[in-house]
């Protein structure tokens, strides 16, 4: 799910228009101004550019937002308005740092944001966007630390988010604090899988789902909350399965599975989508091998990996698809394998080394590559000795 930011705009729309990169900023501009809409222009390129994955435009779109929104704080200190912005953008440039594993400097954008939240609710005890813009603040801070290992301060954050969400949910119904909720506890989920302890994160993920669920109609209909839903089932489902739970798994399974083929029918050119399909292909396949049904789990896996092919030939360099077109490629392999067909387990491992070594070719850095070559070779000869 990608995480909830603090309300940009009243009116984003009208913030499209290009802006003027010599705006200057007049001392007592209206939310809403040339200054403010500048931007709120920026942020939305800046956001674009992420999305592409051009991060360094995306810093130059965030900086340009930041000095604006600074200048417009200074200028009309007492606006809580003003403060709310120059969070957002903070927020937004610590998310960028994050992605490019610029962890000191995402740490002090969060901290700086998390300061003006509590800067505003100084100011107005009852202020819901305050205390909103303090547990997003306090949410990012929690998973920048779990990131880095730190377990200890990522729970204190991350359950302090939690409490601001729990009590912005208790005043709305739905929409963007079921959101909130739903991320926190996500993240809290991730916390105690990492400490161990899965029937907590178990709890925490089907705390997310029903949170999720909470979502007012037209806001479920979003595309992301689609994908992050069936994602959710199967977060849910792989819990189960490790508590020996195979039936409740593999209907959280098949429900996560579901979502996803209606998301990708209405979005076919979408990649998320698309990998979160063959993600739910996976799953399902899994449980139909675990339950002997070999035909079916074969099936299954093949139209995942169809998928991940479609992924590779619009982008070659795609590492996520190849490696996961080598994971179906195995599951084949290991499918051919239990119905005592050694040549096809054969050559479905060897199908499975050709995609990771790509992966190697178009990055000969990466570790994870370098170690899942090394292993499919050793499958891929022992699979012929096998024949």
């Amino acid at each position: 799910m990608t995480d909830a930011t603090p309300t940009e705009a009243e009116n984003p729309a009208s913030a499209r228009s290009t802006p003027d990169e010599s705006a200057t900023v007049e001392p007592t501009a209206p939310r809403g101004s040339m200054s403010h809409l500048a931007s709120v222009a920026y942020v939305e390129r800046g956001e674009a550019a992420m999305a592409e994955g051009d991060s360094r435009a995306a810093a130059g779109f965030f900086d340009t937002a930041l000095a604006i929104r600074r200048r417009l704080a200074v200028a009309d200190p007492d606006d809580p308005a003003r403060r709310h912005d120059l969070a957002c953008a903070h927020v937004l440039a610590g998310d960028l740092a994050m992605a490019d594993g610029e962890a000191s400097e995402a740490e002090e954008h969060f901290w700086t944001a998390l300061l003006l939240g509590r800067t505003m609710l100084a100011a107005d005890a009852d202020s819901p966007v305050a205390r909103r813009d303090i547990g997003i603040s306090q949410q990012r801070l929690g998973t920048l630390y779990l990131d880095g290992g730190d377990t200890a301060r990522a729970g204190e954050f991350l359950r302090r988010s939690l409490s601001a969400a729990l009590q912005l949910a208790q005043a709305q119904d739905g929409g963007q604090a079921s959101r909130d909720l739903a991320v926190c506890h996500e993240k809290l989920g991730d916390l105690e899988l990492a400490l161990g302890d899965s029937a907590a994160a178990g709890l925490h993920y089907r705390d997310q789902l029903a949170a999720l669920l909470q979502l007012p109609e037209v806001e479920a209909a979003d595309l992301g909350v689609q994908c992050e839903l069936a994602v959710c089932h199967f977060r849910v489902g792989e819990r189960a399965l490790v508590t020996g739970d195979t039936d409740d798994a593999d209907r959280y399974f098949r429900d996560g599975l579901a979502i996803a083929r209606r998301a990708a029918d209405t979005h076919p050119d979408d990649a998320v989508a698309i990998r979160t399909l063959w993600i739910g292909y996976s799953k399902v396949g899994d449980m139909a091998m675990s339950a002997g049904d070999l035909a079916a789990a074969g099936a299954l896996y093949r139209t995942g990996l169809d998928l991940t092919r479609a992924a590779v030939r619009v982008d070659p360099r795609d590492a996520p698809a190849l490696r996961d077109q080598s994971i179906f490629h195995e599951k084949l392999g290991e499918a051919a394998a239990a119905g005592g067909d050694a040549a096809a387990a054969v050559e479905q491992y060897r199908e499975a080394l050709a995609a990771v070594q790509r992966m190697v070719d178009a990055d000969p850095s990466s570790v994870v590559a370098r170690d899942e070559l090394v292993y499919l070779t050793g499958r891929v000869s022992a699979a012929e000795r096998a024949a």
